[in-house]
């Protein structure tokens, strides 16, 4: 569990990964997080903020809608 909880503060960068164009790492990271703790709705809810960062609104929605019926 600790390392979900890692993955996800690293995902949750988006200013310093955006501001270097990486945007997409947060992603990586996130989906790290709910890989090993799918249950945890904060984590599908912070891959959703990602996606919808990356403007990848169809997967944003999939993940928003995840994470609440966890």
């Amino acid at each position: 569990m600790h390392r979900a909880v890692a993955y996800n503060e690293m995902g949750m960068q988006f200013g310093y990964h955006e501001a270097r164009r990486q945007l997409s790492k947060s992603v990586h990271q996130l989906t790290l997080a709910v890989r090993l703790d799918p249950g945890a709705g904060i984590y599908l809810a912070n891959l959703a903020m990602a996606y919808h960062h990356l403007g990848f609104l169809r997967e944003a929605a999939h993940f928003s809608r995840q994470g609440v019926c966890v």
